[in-house]
């Protein structure tokens, strides 16, 4: 990912306030991160696809599930 602008900062405000009432520490024991071997964060997940999916070439489904991970997604 490249280095943000605070104005790249600001657009992503949005993505946060629809998580607004959600555990940010949730996590899916089903669902196993191929780079990591631990559980993925379901919440992060959805803030870093609703954010940054234009960054992927995966789906949110694909992305939730872990398998297609090849750097770790919830640094």
């Amino acid at each position: 990912m490249k280095p943000r602008s605070i104005l790249r900062t600001i657009e992503w405000f949005p993505s946060f306030a629809k998580l607004e009432g959600q555990d940010w520490n949730e996590v899916d024991r089903t669902k196993i991160s191929k780079k990591t071997g631990r559980p993925v964060n379901v919440t992060r997940r959805k803030y870093i696809y609703d954010a940054h999916g234009e960054d992927y070439d995966i789906t949110f489904d694909e992305l939730l599930s872990g398998q297609y991970d090849t750097v770790e997604i919830e640094s």
